[in-house]
């Protein structure tokens, strides 16, 4: 199984001094952009707090009298939604990966659409900002189902201090209203929904670090 840590910064003298406690965007984020890349499995760490001359004070997951921090509950929310996705989370494969930064990508006509041509196979061909004044960095991940084949794509808000809205476009052959996404809250499927319907093409709101599972079709193929 692959996994990843989740890093609370403090906990290690040696590399960390410097680093403030996290925020839940932050943690979010670490989870987030990990399960983008395709890890299927977390480490948190520290899950103590530490309090000593050398390292200071560093707040961790639970208190050091093994009483829930504060920490505790970002982390149970964190995961709760891992356990509502995870049945599905363990059935895809990654495939590709590709990242588009606020200024780099969006900010050049044109390059989004290129980037996203590395995805081989994805659905969605094109994002854009919807407004010109939002500051969106994405990631992309690109999946395949391994019991039922479908295509799957995994949107990472790549921005733990700022929101996003997006416009994605997908290709020819999709039609929008197959595309369902996967609920955190609850772990079902629901249809996805333009949250902006005013507006041309699908607008997709993020909070930050925020990521959002869509699934396309029945029995597709990569």
């Amino acid at each position: 199984m692959v996994s990843t840590v989740v890093d609370y910064p403090g906990g290690s003298s040696h590399c960390c001094e410097s680093h403030t406690d996290l925020t839940e965007a932050q943690i979010n984020w670490q989870v987030n952009a990990a399960v983008t890349f395709g890890v299927r499995g977390l480490i948190y760490f520290t899950y103590g707090a530490i309090s000593d001359a050398g390292s200071g004070k560093h707040p961790g997951v639970v208190t050091a009298s093994g009483k829930p921090a504060p920490h505790y509950w970002e982390a149970q929310r964190v995961n709760k939604r891992l356990a509502n996705l995870g049945p599905t989370l363990m059935q895809l494969r990654s495939l590709a990966t590709v990242q588009l930064l606020c200024d780099a990508e969006f900010g050049h006509a044109g390059t989004a659409k290129r980037l996203l041509g590395r995805l081989k196979g994805s659905p969605i061909v094109d994002i854009t900002e919807p407004d010109n004044s939002t500051q969106a960095s994405m990631v992309l991940g690109l999946f395949r189902h391994e019991q039922d084949q479908r295509k799957a794509v995994m949107l990472f808000n790549y921005e733990f201090a700022f929101t996003a809205w997006i416009t994605v476009h997908f290709d020819a052959s999709t039609a929008v209203n197959a595309v369902t996404e996967m609920d955190g809250r609850t772990g079902h499927e629901r249809p996805l929904e333009d949250q902006e319907p005013g507006m041309p093409g699908l607008q997709l709101f993020f909070e930050a670090s925020e990521m959002r599972l869509l699934l396309f079709g029945q029995n597709a193929t990569v």
